[in-house]
């Protein structure tokens, strides 16, 4: 029989959930600058996003981890949004690979700064959705 996590386990989804947002908006502005300065820094990218995709692996792990413990529907609609967290990796992972292939020319960075945003909204839709999931969780 499955028991609902507890509150401290909902507020800490929910905590995550908030900061994995803020990160999402540095990510944006941080790029954004980048773009800005026309410089582009193939290396300092994939370094940052293989640490980010580390931060991804432990933030869908704990989600994952908390699937049985939540009331049935809540955690049949968590189960339902762990095949997300295997695409938004491979995504990631798709990037990375790029822009470590990347030769410094200009065509290389717009299309990873194409796919890199297309990649946030994919992830920050994402996070919604869940956010709002968590919320259900009382």
């Amino acid at each position: 029989m499955s028991h609902k996590g507890t509150p401290s386990e909902v507020m800490e989804m929910r905590s995550e959930h908030d900061s994995l947002q803020s990160e999402i908006d540095v990510w944006r502005d941080w790029w954004e600058q980048l773009s800005e300065l026309g410089q582009p820094h193939f290396g300092e990218m994939g370094t940052r996003l293989n640490r980010f995709r580390k931060h991804l692996i432990a933030h869908f792990s704990h989600e994952e981890s908390l699937v049985g413990i939540n009331p049935p529907d809540i955690g049949i609609k968590i189960a339902q949004m762990q095949s997300d967290h295997a695409s938004l990796l491979h995504e990631l992972d798709q990037l990375i690979a790029r822009l470590t292939a990347c030769e410094p020319d200009f065509g290389c960075w717009g299309d990873a700064r194409r796919d890199f945003e297309r990649f946030l909204d994919r992830l920050g839709q994402h996070e919604t959705a869940e956010r709002e999931l968590w919320g259900q969780v009382q």
